[in-house]
């Protein structure tokens, strides 16, 4: 099949978390350790973040700069945060978080490391493994392919709700489901008008 008749949007990966994209395995695996141990802040002694070596470095910035656009790259920020809340979302990123001094108290205990293991599958999946020490307890979760890639994708509902986060805020609740009712429509519509017509925000 020749390129210009290809559909490539099933190859395209999704970000199901606003933070780096490296550290996409490691939000996973730190959530399911969560829900499945039932894992609380005060329980937590240690995390310990294994990405493959080349991440490692890029990843690891335990300093707190308290901006946005430097912790969303901080696996130290991003484990504590997700720790913190039990879910990441654009609202992590907000002052509440980056001034909170429970978050850095959790960031002292996120260590970060680089993995041969995970080597293996990079650069074709970003990898991460991560270890929880909660007393003499440890646990430990290993993801490989995060969600989000095409061979993990995202459910409809989850993409759904990751639009509704990002848009309903800007053109609100009721025109953002519209626009995800123009889109389920579009192969049978004749022109884009009528999608750009509910994007399009009051004057």
């Amino acid at each position: 099949m020749r390129d210009f008749e290809r559909h490539f949007l099933a190859e395209v990966a999704f970000k199901p978390y606003p933070c780096a994209r490296q550290l996409h395995a490691g939000v996973e695996a730190l959530l399911k350790s969560i829900q499945r141990y039932a894992l609380t802040p005060k329980t937590i002694d240690a995390i310990e973040l294994a990405v493959p070596t080349q991440n490692a470095a890029m990843v690891n910035r335990p300093s707190i700069t308290a901006t946005h656009a430097a912790m969303v790259g901080s696996a130290q920020y991003v484990m504590a945060v997700t720790a913190l809340r039990g879910k990441i979302d654009l609202a992590s990123f907000e002052a509440e978080y980056l001034n909170s001094g429970a978050a850095r108290h959790l960031m002292a205990k996120v260590k970060v490391i680089g993995s041969t293991e995970l080597d293996r599958d990079f650069p074709k999946y970003w990898s991460g493994r991560v270890t929880i020490k909660c007393g003499s307890e440890i646990y430990s979760e290993e993801v490989i392919i995060p969600k989000g890639e095409p061979e993990n994708p995202m459910r409809r509902n989850e993409v759904e709700g990751k639009f509704l986060s990002l848009a309903a805020p800007v053109i609100g609740d009721e025109k953002a489901r519209s626009v995800i009712e123009e889109t389920e429509l579009l192969d049978a519509r004749d022109s884009l008008e009528p999608l750009i017509a509910v994007l399009k925000t009051s004057s």
